[in-house]
């Protein structure tokens, strides 16, 4: 069974809130280990699978998604934890840092319907797991960490979300799956487009601080010979890593900006080049942060992303360009620039020579 397992990590107490580039570092620190790891030892000598997993940083600290497949919720929670535990031991400069909480949470709005098709509002879940996570269930904590948000500021932070969602002018519920065959809450829907509209801003913004951060090396050239640490850039095939100079992230900003905008506006084109179609995917993962911060990241939300990807993306779908073999003869990215037909406009600054 699949597991949404939330870890979230502090730093020593005292720390000071952390900066933009400290978030950065730790979230790399972080990922660079889960990116070589593909299952976690359980006990006797059972196998649990590490399907995905995602990042999201902030000033008190980073919160980690580990999607696991296990065969039972106390085994994927464990393993998560001591995941986690020993990569913070086994990396320099987060050996003080330390797990604060370890859990696979339960939205409040998937408890509610749960309860209201169950015999009673007692009635306890059908799943033994479930019913065993139920009953290890802490005492809340009158004084909870300040970090943590609480019912009212979630419910905030979504009906901000939800009131985001309708910018998406030319994409209506059925784009996110939502159909007879799959009925997904609206309410998730709306969870999901909204967090898309909110992820544009900090998309483009951290875009901006890598292209500074570049350009402040004196030493490299390009991204694979620096040792700044990048928001976005290392999101990206890092196949072709020695090709994205200053010149490339300028031209990549105006491509995200471009295709962004007409993500919000009333009228929908696909993406015109693979640059633009890689803006897209970069901007469906900065959404999955902006919803797991308040543990709002689920299987419904991820079914939605799913369902959109393919909708917005389909046939251009950039992921091959990830499993390009770095040893290989690559072409250059100056391609990704190149318009899929003669019919389609792109800014002409994306085009250079």
């Amino acid at each position: 069974m699949t597991y949404f397992v939330h870890v979230d990590v502090v730093p020593p107490s005292g720390h000071p809130p952390l900066d933009n580039l400290q978030r950065a570092g730790i979230a790399r620190l972080l990922a660079e280990p889960l990116e070589h790891l593909d299952g976690v030892d359980g006990p006797d000598d059972m196998s649990i699978d590490l399907d995905d997993f995602r990042i999201g940083s902030h000033p008190e600290g980073a919160l980690v998604l580990l999607e696991l497949d296990a065969p039972a919720l106390e085994f994927a929670e464990t393993a998560a934890r001591e995941v986690v535990e020993e990569i913070l031991g086994n990396t320099e400069g987060l050996e003080e840092w330390a797990v604060a909480s370890c859990e696979v949470k339960l939205h409040d709005a998937l408890a509610r319907k749960s309860l209201a098709a169950a015999d009673g509002p007692d009635a306890p879940p059908a799943d033994p797991a479930e019913r065993a996570r139920l009953h290890r269930r802490p005492v809340p904590d009158p004084h909870p960490n300040p970090g943590t948000p609480t019912a009212e500021e979630v419910e905030t932070y979504c009906g901000r979300l939800r009131s985001l969602a309708p910018r998406l002018t030319r994409f209506p519920a059925g784009r996110f799956g939502h159909d007879t065959s799959n009925p997904l809450p609206h309410a998730t829907v709306e969870l999901a487009a909204g967090a898309l509209v909110y992820a544009i801003d900090p998309l483009i913004d951290e875009l901006f601080g890598d292209l500074v951060s570049l350009a402040e090396d004196e030493v490299a050239d390009h991204v694979e010979d620096s040792d700044a640490d990048f928001f976005i850039l290392d999101e990206l095939p890092p196949a072709f890593a020695e090709q994205y100079t200053e010149l490339f992230v300028r031209r990549f900003i105006i491509a995200a900006a471009g295709v962004t905008q007409r993500l919000t506006s009333t009228t929908w084109h696909p993406p015109a080049t693979t640059a633009e179609a890689l803006a897209l995917h970069l901007l469906l993962q900065e959404a999955i942060p902006v919803l797991d911060i308040h543990g709002l990241y689920d299987h419904d939300i991820k079914s939605a992303y799913a369902a959109f990807r393919e909708a917005l993306l389909g046939d251009l779908d950039p992921e091959w360009l990830y499993e390009e073999d770095p040893f290989d003869e690559r072409n250059p990215v100056t391609d990704w620039f190149k318009t899929f037909g003669s019919d389609t406009r792109v800014h002409f600054y994306t085009l250079g020579d």
